[in-house]
């Protein structure tokens, strides 16, 4: 948020329930598009916090396998790393009943456990993230 308010934009505005918005008029959105067309993102490094949030949003979106590699890819952090979040991520994930499952050659998996059967969890869980 920090960037938004150093290049005299409000800031982001968080809702409950529906995401996180930029107001902004005509004039502010083509200064924003233009001043985003000069960054270089691609050196941003996320910082750990957001990598596990990034980690957990991913598994908990999708209800296959991802491997270490596509997560790895996806923070733009080694496999290592990866593998020391998934450690954290086990347990914060253990006390919501949710299981983290691995497995060789397929990778690894969310599964809510038999007592977690909530319609609508998963996506519970994924917003109580960011709020």
């Amino acid at each position: 948020m920090g960037f938004l308010k150093n290049s005299g934009f409000q800031p982001l505005i968080r809702k409950q329930g529906i995401g996180i918005f930029l107001e902004t008029n005509d004039s502010d959105s083509k200064n924003l598009l233009e001043l985003l067309r000069h960054c270089n993102i691609s050196y941003y490094v996320l910082t750990k916090d957001e990598r596990i949030k990034l980690i957990l949003t991913y598994l908990l979106q999708y209800e296959g396998y991802t491997t270490m590699d596509a997560l790895s890819e996806e923070a733009r952090v080694s496999r290592g790393t990866i593998s020391a979040d998934l450690k954290h991520i086990k347990k914060w994930l253990s006390v919501r009943n949710i299981e983290l499952i691995s497995s060789t050659n397929k990778g690894v998996i969310s599964k809510l456990t038999p007592f977690a059967k909530i319609p609508g969890e998963r996506k519970q869980i994924v917003n109580n993230l960011f709020c």
